[in-house]
């Protein structure tokens, strides 16, 4: 384990070892590498999430998922297989919060 000297408080991480038989193949890394850079560069500051929650809701729509929907107050909300079996809830942020105006502390 290394600390990492940037943070305030000490943090660490751990090193793992890649897992070749899980990767995902070159045109779906391509694919996934696009979105993600697309997240990064939709604007969502804290009340201001819809456009991102629209590119989710894309992406999943074009993904073939059938039950995606934003509700009133700006929530993704996707339902994966039938209803019967395990469930699993996933709860994230969409918001992000604006860098300080004189710009970030670390590169």
């Amino acid at each position: 384990m290394r600390l990492l000297s940037f943070f305030p408080q000490p943090v660490t991480y751990v090193k793992v070892a890649a897992r070749p038989d899980l990767a995902l193949p070159a045109s779906e890394q391509d694919q996934l590498t696009a979105f993600l850079r697309d997240l990064v560069r939709t604007p969502s500051s804290s009340g201001e999430e819809g456009s991102l929650a629209a590119l989710i809701a894309d992406y999943c729509h074009d993904s073939d998922m059938k039950s995606v929907h934003v509700d009133q107050a700006g929530n993704l909300q996707i339902i994966l297989g039938d209803g019967h079996g395990p469930v699993l809830l996933y709860d994230a942020h969409m918001d992000t919060v604006n860098p300080p105006a004189n710009g970030w502390l670390f590169p």
